[in-house]
């Protein structure tokens, strides 16, 4: 769990449900995400992951749909069906639009600033470690540009 990342902090909600759960601090502006142990539960290396009974569930929208099945005693969809389709439609907006700029802003306002601090070729060491080449080619021009 990473709370620097929007979609931990979501998933973080959603697990609160009276569960009991043991977290595990990813620290995403270290590049920890890009670890082997961790690459190997999520290829990706996003946060955040659920582990559960050996079982590995990726992508917080999912995690949270997840926990609404296994722990329906607080439900986080409505009952109704088409309310329940509206929040596919909003979660579905935010996976698909709503992330990327979020990541952009984070990026160039928090992760930008901690990154400024060290050495080029450490920079560049962790951006490389991106794995989406369109992803890390944003990385780039966000670390390089900013806001600009």
């Amino acid at each position: 769990m990473s709370f620097i990342s929007l979609c931990c902090q979501g998933t973080y909600g959603a697990i609160r449900k009276n569960m009991e759960w043991t977290g595990h601090y990813i620290d995403i502006l270290k590049g920890e995400q890009f670890t082997p142990e961790y690459l190997a539960l999520n290829p990706k290396g996003v946060v955040p992951i659920l582990i559960d009974d050996g079982t590995i569930i990726r992508e917080s929208t999912v995690i949270c749909e997840y926990i609404d099945h296994i722990h329906p005693v607080t439900p986080l969809q409505p009952t109704s069906a088409i309310e329940a389709a509206r929040v596919r439609n909003w979660t579905k907006f935010v996976d698909e639009y709503v992330h990327l700029m979020c990541a952009t802003l984070t990026f160039a306002c928090s992760h930008r600033v901690t990154m400024k601090r060290l050495p080029p070729d450490k920079v560049d060491t962790l951006i490389a470690k991106t794995r989406d080449a369109g992803l890390r080619k944003k990385k780039r021009e966000w670390f390089n540009l900013g806001f600009e």
